[in-house]
């Protein structure tokens, strides 16, 4: 069916001292009014971060992340609890989607080569990172109680690339594993931000 959507979002940050940061994004999707469409559903997605450092390009980062669906909504608005974006550990499937979701990830980076390479071409800031995610998904047809508690843990490396000092490329690779869980057992690599699979 057809889904016209009207989206608000406001992103901030705020830091009492300079080591800690705190940060969030709220964001309330409904269908437009003005604009047919086949469903009727309100969704809204929280997230609130946190970033603590601790020494020369080392930080902590905790993020808590709260979701939610009221109506009928299409399969496709649907909360991923496997992404990138939520559990890097699991794969992005429809059996891992449902109307409500909790998460929370924790990050934490460190340094590993500071040191320009090939000449013109000089790469800095290349940062490791050990990761735990967890979370849940649930809906009025299972409780939040009764719904299976997911977890994964990983690592990556993140590289900014400077080309002649001209302009900065991100690279990021990272690697998680689920947890305790037999229905899941393969890791999941994530690219560039994109989940390419087991």
């Amino acid at each position: 069916g057809e889904s016209n959507t009207f989206l608000l979002e406001h992103t901030g940050a705020f830091s009492p001292i300079d080591s800690y940061q705190i940060n969030w994004n709220i964001w309330n999707e409904q269908p437009s009014l003005e604009i047919g469409s086949d469903f009727s559903y309100v969704r809204w997605q929280a997230k609130l971060g946190q970033i603590l450092r601790v020494g020369h390009r080392k930080w902590f980062e905790f993020d808590i992340i709260h979701a939610s669906t009221s109506g009928e909504s299409p399969l496709q608005k649907k909360f991923q609890l496997g992404s990138p974006a939520i559990l890097r550990g699991y794969p992005q499937q429809t059996d891992l989607s449902d109307d409500n979701l909790l998460a929370s990830r924790l990050n934490f980076k460190f340094p590993l080569i500071t040191k320009p390479l090939w000449g013109m071409m000089s790469a800095f800031k290349i940062q490791g990172t050990v990761f735990y995610d967890q979370g849940k998904i649930w809906s009025k047809n299972i409780s939040y109680e009764k719904a299976k508690h997911l977890e994964n843990a990983g690592m990556g490396i993140e590289w900014t690339l400077d080309t002649a000092s001209l302009f900065q490329v991100p690279l990021k690779i990272e690697v998680a594993f689920p947890l305790n869980d037999p229905d899941y057992k393969k890791p999941q690599f994530i690219f560039l931000g994109v989940l390419t699979g087991s």
